[in-house]
């Protein structure tokens, strides 16, 4: 089904139409001969099948329960990938961009950055909140927490674009809608197919064009960043149109829907990027009841997880625009241009005086979550190390430096006695 380059058709400035039966074919092959290579890697890669370097690497970051460092300093603890990335989406939109960038398209320089804090200052409290429950700090010594891409995937306006590996993730948002009254997806009505959603859209690139480390898009990175002089934040700017697998994470969502995340800050939109084929279907009643039901009801990739007893928490921080001036004070050190804004002040007093469709910022001293001990309990027994650990057959393998960055923080979180279960 697909060409030697890794596509199913030969241009990708074409838009490209498939048929029904079609997109039966590619669910049954991701069924069958996708699912056996990876099962062959899994196998190749744990035995150390190979003894060249880059191959063995190449293979580490196609299996499951390796500890992948990322170049702005977060650590993945990755689930198993494939030879392909996807994106779903239910109708044709003139610009596939993340939510973040849709907001600010018209947007000067200087106001593109005081959205891109705002957002940066709703993850932070976002960060804040997690911290509220006792699962995260274990989680912290097990891997690193990619809070923006856990944002993204809980509703946050970010930079950030959601890919998966998996076509039948992709077919499951190309074919449904969300219900904000059930928070959950839905599958789509005469009426919708009539109106916006006559046309569903796949964006389709093979692995090696934008798959960190080794993607084509890394080149094109280097070629004109050269080696980085610092860490860069995901969302900068300076990654955009690389891929990087979000990995196992303390809540369900991204390792259920085999998620990826590319920032797209000043990227190009996906119609307009020349790695991804556009191939377009026609929407019907039959394919989005029998693709909503293969995904159980959109269980599989929308699970009823822990984290959903907090949605008027989350909800609530989404559109909050209350900060702490420590807030504000890592905002800029983290994640603003510099260039825009060259000093502390300047950005406080032009961020304070800053009307966000009608809303201002305000600073107060402290900000509390009153959350209920039951919900707390439910959230941390939703975090299930056992659960976590049969998935990656028991075992995390990581790199000396990052088994020692994790000893040391399980000994800060948790005094002195280490782990037993790393393997380098």
């Amino acid at each position: 089904m697909f060409n030697e380059d890794g596509y199913l058709f030969n241009n990708n400035k074409e838009n490209h139409y498939i048929s029904d039966d079609d997109i039966n074919r590619l669910i049954s092959f991701f069924d069958t001969k996708e699912k056996a290579w990876q099962e062959d890697i899994n196998s190749k890669a744990r035995s150390r099948y190979f003894d060249d370097f880059i191959l063995d690497e190449m293979l580490l970051l196609n299996t499951k329960g390796t500890i992948v460092k990322y170049p702005f300093g977060k650590r993945a603890l990755t689930f198993t990938s494939s030879r392909h990335f996807f994106r779903g989406e239910n109708q044709i939109y003139p610009y596939s961009l993340p939510s973040l960038d849709r907001t600010i398209m018209d947007k000067n320089d200087q106001e593109k950055e005081l959205y891109h804090a705002l957002s940066c200052l709703r993850i932070e409290r976002f960060t804040n909140f997690l911290w509220e429950f006792n699962s995260i700090p274990f989680w912290c010594t097990k891997s690193d927490i990619n809070y923006k891409a856990l944002a993204q995937h809980y509703g946050f306006k970010t930079h950030l674009m959601d890919l998966t590996n998996d076509f039948k993730v992709a077919l499951f948002f190309a074919t449904s809608k969300y219900d904000s009254s059930k928070d959950a997806y839905v599958p789509l009505t005469d009426e919708d197919i009539s109106k916006d959603y006559k046309y569903g859209v796949i964006y389709h690139t093979p692995n090696y064009t934008i798959n960190y480390p080794f993607g084509m898009a890394m080149s094109d990175l280097f070629f004109k960043y050269g080696l980085l002089d610092r860490e860069y934040e995901i969302d900068s700017g300076v990654f955009d149109g690389v891929a990087f697998q979000i990995g196992y994470q303390p809540f369900l969502r991204c390792e259920m829907q085999n998620g990826y995340v590319m920032s797209l800050r000043n990227g190009r939109p996906l119609n307009e990027n020349s790695y991804f084929e556009k191939i377009y279907f026609k929407q019907s009643l039959k394919l989005s009841k029998k693709v909503y039901d293969m995904m159980d009801k959109g269980k599989k990739v929308f699970p009823n997880e822990g984290i959903n007893k907090a949605k008027k928490w989350l909800d609530e921080i989404k559109k909050t625009f209350k900060f702490t001036t420590a807030d504000l004070d890592r905002v800029y050190d983290v994640d603003i241009n510099k260039d825009i804004f060259k000093s502390k002040d300047e950005f406080k007093k032009e961020l304070l005086s800053f009307s966000f469709d009608d809303n201002k910022i305000k600073l107060v001293d402290c900000i509390n979550y009153d959350i209920p001990n039951h919900i707390k309990n439910t959230i941390n027994e939703s975090v299930n190390a056992d659960k976590l650990f049969a998935k990656i057959d028991n075992n995390i393998f990581y790199k000396s430096d990052d088994l020692k960055h994790f000893n040391d923080m399980h000994n800060i979180l948790y005094g002195d006695k280490k782990e037993s279960n790393y393997e380098e």
